[in-house]
């Protein structure tokens, strides 16, 4: 904010404020700087060599007759962590004579991140990043070398798209998601909201992949810790069911007239007003 501020010569927060309301060009300028797009190929080769070991044979291996493995990289920024994914995938099915059809949907709040991670198209530089032998494989020189693109087997294998993961619906029916260094940019309430939907949009008991330095915090109950030093939870099956039939429980208690000690002690021409209030924030919440 401090740079912008300089930048437009403003000497005030108030008069800083009085230009965002006024100019949608420094709006869009100000968001640009805070969303923070920093990522590379195989971030955390651990992790990576991790899932390659432990998590993606085993998801392979459960899935039924003319199943896809299905996938979400949540805050995919440039896209960099679905194709390594992808990638890591590809190559594993390769290796092992296996033929199951998976798709990775990737998803960011920044337009321009997406729009790059569409193209594919990434610096040189990335060599530093990815094995020689992957480079080979999975990408092509183009613009005289100085730029490596991705090639169609993977990019077909990721569906990119703009979303707000804190306000936006989950994706369902997930084996995988990972969502690396984002909740840490978030309050303690707001990261509850987005890991009560990484719970609804996990598949039975499957796998979430969160930053070196995050947590599922107060969600413990809700996944079970199966790797501490890479942040990998396991969803703990029915969590969900358990919390809306205590719901449906307390509510009928309090229709009976019973006191439900779970419930707050107001006046009972007013409890099932509250109840319905409760249950509406409830399905907002999954949602």
């Amino acid at each position: 904010i401090a740079r912008r501020m300089s930048l437009a010569d403003c000497q005030s927060y108030n008069d800083y404020l009085s230009l965002l309301r006024e100019k949608h060009e420094e709006r869009a300028s100000l968001v640009k700087d805070l969303l923070i797009n920093v990522t590379n190929f195989f971030r955390d080769p651990e992790a990576f060599e991790w899932l390659e070991n432990n998590i993606l044979p085993e998801l392979l291996e459960r899935l039924k007759a003319n199943e896809d493995l299905r996938i979400w990289v949540a805050g995919c920024a440039t896209g960099e962590e679905p194709y390594s994914l992808a990638i890591l995938l590809l190559d594993l099915m390769e290796r092992t004579e296996q033929h199951s059809d998976f798709k990775i949907y990737a998803t960011d709040v920044d337009e321009r991140a997406i729009a790059v991670a569409r193209k594919g198209i990434y610096p040189a530089s990335i060599v530093e990043q990815v094995p020689q032998t992957l480079i080979d494989k999975y990408f092509v020189a183009v613009e005289g070398g100085i730029k490596y693109q991705i090639k169609p087997q993977v990019r077909d294998a990721v569906s990119f798209a703009v979303q707000n993961v804190t306000l936006d619906p989950p994706f369902s029916h997930i084996h995988l998601i990972s969502c690396r260094n984002l909740l840490i940019y978030f309050k303690k309430a707001i990261q509850e909201k987005v890991l009560d939907a990484f719970y609804f949009a996990l598949e039975g008991d499957a796998f979430l992949l969160l930053g070196s330095s995050e947590t599922v915090g107060s969600r413990v109950g809700k996944f079970r810790s199966i790797n501490k030093k890479w942040r990998i939870y396991q969803k703990i099956p029915g969590q969900d069911k358990k919390r809306l039939f205590l719901e449906r429980f307390h509510r009928s208690q309090a229709n009976k007239g019973t006191v439900s000690p779970y419930l707050p002690q107001v006046p009972n021409r007013s409890r099932q007003r509250y109840d319905l209030s409760k249950a509406d924030r409830i399905r907002r919440s999954i949602l």
